[in-house]
């Protein structure tokens, strides 16, 4: 595909394609093994980066959000990583609420919410309709963070158990 696309030569892109998988298989293993968790984000972010310019499907509106999405992922795994570091100042009061990690989560919420509306169409059967709501409604329990692992996990189930049936 890319050799037939890009006024590339053959070894662009088998070195393109070896430096994709080798960053996927490498990030992938060390966010896994929660090792360098902020390379390993860093190393996945740039795959996501050079396949949407290198696949020209920066433009495409699907993809767009897709890869917004896949961004939200990674900022969840990158506010999963970091710990709360305190710094104390003597006599300087602390504010409790505001975190960057609270903010990265619901960032990344909020873009794993984008992927979703990727997959609503408005010209669905009745059976497509009730999927999407009751997606939907788990979607939402993940964004406010009711139950989040459970919502999280159910969602994830009904959504694996969905595709196998309709795709």
């Amino acid at each position: 595909y890319l050799k037939g696309r890009l006024p590339f030569g053959y070894w662009f892109v088998w070195l393109f394609v070896f430096i994709n998988f080798s960053f996927q298989l490498v990030a992938s293993a060390g966010c896994i093994l929660k090792k360098k968790t902020e390379v390993m984000v860093a190393l996945l972010f740039s795959v996501l980066a050079m396949q949407s310019l290198v696949y020209t499907v920066l433009w495409s509106w699907s993809f767009f959000l897709r890869n917004l999405a896949l961004t939200g992922g990674l900022v969840l795994l990158l506010a999963d990583s970091q710990e709360a570091k305190r710094i104390v100042f003597a006599g300087v009061p602390e504010m409790e609420g505001a975190k960057s990690k609270t903010y990265f989560q619901l960032f990344g919420r909020v873009m794993l919410v984008v992927m979703f509306f990727t997959l609503v169409h408005f010209d669905m059967s009745l059976s497509h309709w009730i999927i999407t709501i009751i997606a939907a409604a788990l979607m939402v329990l993940v964004v406010i963070g009711y139950k989040t692992k459970v919502s999280a996990l159910s969602l994830a189930v009904f959504l694996l158990v969905t595709n196998m049936f309709v795709n």
